[in-house]
């Protein structure tokens, strides 16, 4: 999986191309975020996606402000049958610390 950059403190803008995934038997896929890859470790958040087209995510300041360095993301589907499965490797996360107001 590709690396993503969320800046810390703003809203960051994520482009998620579903356009190519095929949903047939598939009730969602979710995008989940934790700090470290362990099972234990705290979803800091999910996004849920249930058609092939391109979807606008945004990270928000306080979402992004959970998130430390090593933090990682990966994709699960949902069956129809509510079984979640993993879908290939996990992605890793970089951080962009700015100097705005917010940040």
């Amino acid at each position: 999986m590709q690396q993503i950059r969320i800046d810390v403190g703003v809203y960051t803008a994520l482009e998620i191309d579903l356009t190519g995934f095929d949903f047939t038997g598939i009730e969602k896929l979710i995008m989940t975020v934790k700090n470290s890859p362990v099972e234990t470790s705290a979803v800091l958040f999910e996004r849920e996606y249930t058609e092939a087209k391109v979807y606008t995510e945004y990270i928000t300041p306080e979402e992004s402000k959970k998130i430390v360095n090593g933090a990682v993301y990966d994709f699960n589907k949902v069956l129809a049958d509510g079984k979640r499965l993993k879908m290939g490797d996990n992605g890793k996360i970089e951080l962009r610390k700015g100097c705005g107001q917010n940040a």
